[in-house]
């Protein structure tokens, strides 16, 4: 699957660089046609970790992002977010 977030900047490209370490990623299947990616990172500046959530509903044949959230590790809800 291949997934196009689009941005001028991408607000995603800091994840890329120095700024911050991946911990991981979970890719879950919800359904046929929704899935959902979920982006732990700790950022090496000393500021709060965070994640981001990013969930995918598949339309026409092709798999869109439909919901963006994002969350602090010490906390268990999701803040609503935009791409």
């Amino acid at each position: 699957m291949c997934v196009i977030l689009k941005s001028t900047p991408t607000k995603y490209e800091k994840m890329m660089h120095e700024l911050v370490t991946p911990l991981f990623e979970l890719f879950t299947m919800r359904k046929d046609d929704a899935a959902s990616i979920v982006i732990h990172y700790k950022n090496t500046n000393n500021t709060s970790d965070k994640k981001h959530k990013f969930v995918l509903r598949l339309i026409d044949g092709i798999w869109l992002v439909d919901e963006k959230c994002y969350g602090f590790e010490d906390e268990k809800i999701w803040h609503s977010d935009s791409i």
